[in-house]
This record gives structure tokens, C-alpha cells and sequence, in this order.
């Protein structure tokens, strides 16, 4: 995306080390790379067709866009989706191991937080999946198809992300409307969000998300 609105964004979303295969094209001084849009269905939660790659000596190795890039890449603060999704994930896998150890026999959501009960009772299902010395939860959407489609814990922070938008593209289509419409303040809304302005080209999304946790570390001191 290209415009007054794309400012917000880092020179770079990509995660130290890693860049875009047009990078490496040579005899030209530029190439404008366009990316697909990132879905939020299981089989294209990591489309071949959306690579970046990382050189290696001779080789270049793809790789896909991380769920932090992928914030990034859309516009939202570092950790903004990724943060929800493991407070989550790690809640009720905390809630699932107190039950299998401390009270076996009961119904395991009952300790988790209580804002966390309607996920037993709207359509979402949890399958747990062993692994080799540990286990894992994963989630299943709430949706109508008789086949459930269980997602890890990244794959869920993708889908929400794939199901998102382009916060600058947004921007930059809303903007003509402030030329004919007035500006109004709402009292009850609370406009005070840490949105991460960028004024450095070495940000990455790992350095970004280094910050992040670091403001949240601060903020529950």
C-alpha cells in the first residue's frame, strides 16, 4: 500500500534476517513486491504464496510471515492480536491441568476465570493433543460446518488477523470523508490507545514486540 496513511507503518514488518524475495532481484533499484491477501481458513493460514526468504551462503530458504509480522504488516500494535490470543490459550490449558491433577473428574473450565466460560458455550470446543512429554490445546471455531476445525494457538492469532484489515488502507479510505463531514469528540470514548508510531527504519516486528512486552511488563507493576 502506498499513501499518506502507510507513513504509520515500520520501513520494515519482517523479523531481523529475513526479507522479501524481490529484494534479490537483480538489475533493478526497486521492486514494489504485492502481497496476497492473508486469509483466515485453515489451509491457506500459511499460503505458499505469501513467502518471505532468508539467504543462507547460496540458498534461500522461505519462510512464512510470522503472527507478529503479520500485526505489523496490517497496522496494530505489536502483540496487539497475539497477546489476547495466548492470555487464552494459556488460561485454559492452566484450567485443564488443575482439573487433570487437583480434581480429576470435574468440568475443567470451571477453573478458569469466569470471563472465560462463554468460550464452553458458544459453539467453541477445545481437543486436546498429546505430544511427546507435554500436551497441547487446541480450538475450534464456532461455526456451523459439521466438521470442526481445530486451531493452535498461532493458527488462531492468524485467522483473527486474516479475518482483519489494513489499518492504513482503512485510513486511507476514510480520510476523504473528514473533508465533508465535521469532526466530533465522543466523551465516553476512550481515545488514549498506545498505537505504535514508528519514526526509525531498523524496527522489525521482533523489536517491536520486544517493546511491547516491555510497556506491558511496566503497566503491571
Amino acid at each position: 500500500f502506498q499513501g499518506p496513511a502507510a507513513d504509520s507503518l515500520p520501513e520494515t514488518c519482517l523479523e531481523e534476517g529475513w526479507s522479501m524475495p524481490g529484494d534479490f532481484c537483480d538489475g533493478y533499484e526497486m521492486v514494489f513486491e504485492k502481497a496476497n491477501t492473508f486469509m483466515a481458513s485453515k489451509g491457506r493460514l500459511n499460503d505458499d504464496r505469501m513467502l518471505k526468504v532468508q539467504k543462507k551462503d547460496d540458498l534461500f530458504l522461505p519462510g512464512h510471515f510470522t503472527v507478529n509480522e503479520r500485526e505489523l504488516l496490517l497496522g496494530f500494535p505489536a502483540e496487539y492480536v497475539s497477546a489476547a490470543v495466548e492470555d487464552v490459550f494459556g488460561a485454559c490449558r492452566k484450567a485443564f491441568l488443575d482439573t487433570l491433577y487437583f480434581q480429576h473428574g470435574a468440568r475443567w473450565m470451571k477453573n478458569a476465570d469466569v470471563k472465560y466460560h462463554h468460550l464452553s458455550g458458544e459453539g467453541y470446543q477445545f481437543q486436546i493433543k498429546p505430544f511427546p512429554r507435554c500436551f497441547d490445546l487446541l480450538m475450534n471455531l464456532p461455526q456451523t460446518m459439521k466438521i470442526p476445525t481445530y486451531l493452535t494457538e498461532e493458527d488462531y492469532a492468524k485467522h483473527l488477523l486474516g479475518n482483519s484489515y489494513s489499518i492504513p488502507v482503512v485510513e486511507h479510505l476514510l480520510q476523504p470523508l473528514t473533508q465533508i463531514y465535521a469532526s466530533r469528540v465522543y466523551p465516553a470514548y476512550n481515545y488514549d490507545f498506545p498505537w505504535t508510531k514508528t519514526t526509525t527504519t531498523t524496527t522489525t516486528a521482533a523489536a517491536a514486540a520486544a517493546a511491547a512486552r516491555a510497556r506491558h511488563k511496566d503497566e503491571t507493576q
